[in-house]
């Protein structure tokens, strides 16, 4: 439960905010409301979320705003030449068994419509 320092139209209402504890409501900005004396905007946090389900010690963990990183940083200097090796470095493994498969399937598609041909020898006695 946090009120904010900043929020001046909290402090009044302070007493009788302490009902909320029990939901763990964060209390962004407070007004009077008629019936129930308060109306508030806040982020309910019912349970625990994702990446808050354990506490780790000894864990130090340091986080960069994605304001402040460059997504893009790199990327003609580093990321092309990278790409450009990777697919050089790969062309053997990969290229070989498509070439080996495509040669297969192409003569087996010819063997198999040369099969599937009428004989015009077997038909010269038919009238």
């Amino acid at each position: 439960f946090s009120i904010h320092s900043s929020c001046n139209s909290c402090e009044p209402f302070a007493g009788s905010l302490h009902l909320l504890q029990f939901f763990h409501f964060s209390i962004r900005e407070a007004e009077v409301d008629g019936r129930t004396g308060i109306k508030a905007n806040y982020t309910t946090r019912m349970g625990k979320h994702f990446g808050e389900l354990a506490k780790v010690r000894g864990l130090i963990t340091y986080k960069l705003s994605p304001f402040e990183q460059k997504a893009f940083a790199g990327v003609m200097k580093s990321g092309i030449p990278n790409t450009v090796r990777r697919c050089a470095e790969n062309f053997w493994r990969v290229v070989p068994p498509f070439v080996a498969s495509y040669l297969v399937y192409t003569e087996t598609e010819k063997r198999h419509d040369k099969l599937m041909r009428k004989n015009p020898d077997d038909f010269l006695c038919d009238v």
